[in-house]
């Protein structure tokens, strides 16, 4: 957890390789193995459970609840994802939101989107 933190300030960290990889990013809360694991430079984002914002880079203002969620999110922000999977093909799309099980899970670039 926050094994090559440099710069990076207040942030939290809980699971194995969590935040591993923050170099400079800041107000990031990950609990969950791999949450947040490829973070570098990203801000203010909040993911629990595994496997959640895993391949994110530079996306800021997501928040995550539930495993895999916003799984492939590198550089999409302002997400909203709760439940199994929500949004887990997301790449770079942005202010999206999405409730329950498997919501817009096959989403990559799409934004401005209400999944209940």
């Amino acid at each position: 957890a926050l094994l090559r933190n440099i710069t990076g300030s207040e942030n939290i960290s809980i699971g194995h390789n969590s935040l591993s990889k923050n170099d400079l990013g800041y107000s990031n809360l990950a609990i969950g193995q791999n949450a947040q694991s490829n973070s570098q430079t990203a801000y203010s984002n909040l993911s629990i459970g595994n496997e959640t914002l895993n391949k994110n880079i530079t996306g800021n203002f997501n928040t995550v609840i539930g495993e895999s969620g916003l799984s492939k999110n590198q550089s999409g922000s302002w997400n909203c994802g709760f439940g199994y999977e929500t949004l887990k093909a997301n790449t770079t799309g942005h202010d999206n939101s999405a409730y329950g099980y498997l919501s817009m899970s096959k989403n990559t670039t799409g934004y401005f989107n209400l999944v209940l």
